[in-house]
């Protein structure tokens, strides 16, 4: 099944636009995990450069900061996944319903946080373009494991099937929005608050369009 890239990001959109408040509220809580490591990072980092044995601490809090953002990152996606399927499939939904909904697959959806970020993680160490290309082959594990009821392991191997048939349609979708993101974080150092905005809607919008397409790769293979 092709993917069209410009139907995806735009149902997508319409998507993240029908519950956007409640998508951003849940945005919030890896934004103010983000600012508060980042400071603890910076406060590192001048550390670092006054006291230069410290410098090891610096890089290794960057590296473990990354990870943390990434893991709640993920685990705010569950809600955020589940609210994006309702819209997809014309059901109401909301915050608490989405909560309920996850409870019995949080432990899963921390694990398969971890998991990602550690494979992930190793990808970007080893010249960065493997981490995009493992993010990329297991960027709908999470719809899988929130909407397609899988375990850990089998959701990252059913995102993994359904995306190596459509590699390329999927790598497009994630290297336009790791370019909006790169472009979201320099206006974030550049103009706080436009860069804040920016990051507050790419992130929510990013779980909206995985789920989308999601949506549509599992409903097309099982036609």
């Amino acid at each position: 099944m092709l993917l069209d890239l410009m139907e995806i990001l735009g149902r997508g959109f319409e998507v993240f636009k029908a519950k956007a408040f409640e998508m951003i509220v849940l945005t919030l809580v890896p934004v103010v995990v983000s600012a508060i490591l980042g400071l603890a990072v910076g406060i590192t980092a001048v550390g670092s450069i006054l006291v230069p044995f410290m410098a090891p601490g610096f890089l290794i809090l960057l590296v473990l900061s990354l990870v943390i953002v990434f893991i709640v990152s993920v685990i705010v996606g569950g809600p955020m996944t589940k609210i994006s399927w309702d819209v997809l499939e014309d059901k109401e939904s909301s915050l608490s319903e989405a909560w309920d909904y996850l409870r019995p697959k949080i432990i899963n959806l921390v694990a398969l946080a971890i998991v990602l970020a550690v494979i992930v993680g190793i990808g970007l160490l080893l010249l960065i373009i493997p981490g995009i290309v493992a993010f990329t082959l297991l960027c709908l594990s999470v719809a899988s494991l929130v909407v397609g009821g899988k375990g850990v392991f089998e959701s990252m191997n059913e995102s993994y099937s359904l995306v190596r048939e459509n590699f390329l349609e999927v790598l497009a979708i994630v290297i336009v929005l790791i370019v909006a993101f790169a472009i979201a974080s320099v206006l974030n150092s550049l103009i706080f608050p436009l860069g804040l905005l920016l990051l507050l809607i790419l992130i929510p919008y990013s779980f909206a369009v995985f789920t989308t397409v999601y949506w549509e790769l599992s409903k097309g293979r099982s036609k």
